[in-house]
């Protein structure tokens, strides 16, 4: 008999929202007075952003209490939003999430959240810890800055499928993340502890 049981991660699911990509924003989010984020958001302004002059791509971060170290990138093609009351705007309107994530571990739950939005979602190894995507399909993996921006221009030139994608990710969280399978199946296995 399994020693361990687990319970899904809480997580904002935002499936019902519906994705019209407005201009050729990139997304990242998380709360940025966390080293883990507001170091990843300056690794990508620092190693993407600049592979990217060529296009009219933004770099939109959001999240609360962003450090001054971050703030200086502020420029027309970055975007130091901050906190704002309701995130799904913005993954509406995105043409991807990334999570370049420079430290960390375990499951992040700001990927689970884009991926249940539909956003084509670029991570790493650190940013898909824990997650059973499969790269291509449920997401896609770039582990340098030139894999990164080779993705973001295949999606601003429609040659990656993003309605197949997006149907993907959310079929995975449904599947993998869903909190009412997980209460249930923890609640049968409390039941037949009690039985037993």
């Amino acid at each position: 008999m399994k020693k361990i049981r687990w319970l899904v991660p809480y997580f904002n699911n935002m499936n019902s929202i519906y994705r019209e990509p407005a201009g050729k924003d990139i997304l990242f989010f998380g709360a940025m007075n966390r080293e883990e984020n507001y170091l990843s958001a300056i690794w990508f302004i620092e190693n993407v952003m600049k592979k990217l002059e060529d296009t009219d791509t933004r770099f939109i971060v959001l999240g609360n209490n962003p450090p001054d170290c971050l703030k200086k990138y502020e420029s027309e093609r970055v975007h130091i939003v901050g906190f704002v009351e309701n995130v799904e705007p913005y993954f509406e309107r995105s043409v991807c999430f990334v999570a370049p994530l420079v430290l960390g571990a375990g499951i992040k739950v700001k990927v689970i959240e884009a991926l249940s939005t539909g956003i084509p979602v670029l991570t790493n190894d650190i940013g898909i810890e824990g997650i059973h995507a499969i790269d291509g399909k449920e997401y896609l993996h770039c582990s340098d800055p030139d894999e990164y921006a080779f993705a973001i221009r295949k999606l601003l030139s429609k040659e990656i499928n993003i309605s197949e994608l997006e149907l993907n990710e959310k079929n995975l969280v449904k599947r993998e993340y869903s909190m009412e399978s997980s209460l249930h199946n923890y609640e049968i296995e409390l039941l037949s502890l009690r039985d037993a």
